[in-house]
């Protein structure tokens, strides 16, 4: 990771996140000074992780609604685009200058 100069990580879930960033932490890797990482979902257990996990939100519950619209005739849109909140937390900053 040093040497490929990475500087952030971003997973498809929040659970994936949490596991690599624990295993990060153990290993020394400090975060987010050497890496920042971020999951996707915005479940409220990355608050409980030190440091707490950045995440991205979905609005799962506009989601559901259009969803339901489709099934339920009161829209033919099939393609539909979604906002997505970063909740800034502690796994995410600027990374230490590498030398």
């Amino acid at each position: 990771m040093r040497e490929d100069k990475v500087t952030a990580a971003c997973f498809a879930s929040d659970e994936n996140a949490a596991f690599v960033l624990g295993a990060l932490v153990r290993k020394g890797v400090a975060i987010p000074d050497d890496l920042s990482i971020t999951g996707f979902e915005g479940l409220l257990i990355g608050e409980a992780l030190v440091p707490p996990l950045a995440t991205l939100r979905m609005p799962a519950e506009r989601m559901v609604a259009r969803a339901c619209d489709i099934l339920n005739g009161k829209t033919d849109q099939r393609r539909n685009c979604f906002r997505l909140d970063l909740l800034e937390r502690g796994s995410l900053g600027p990374v230490r200058q590498r030398l």
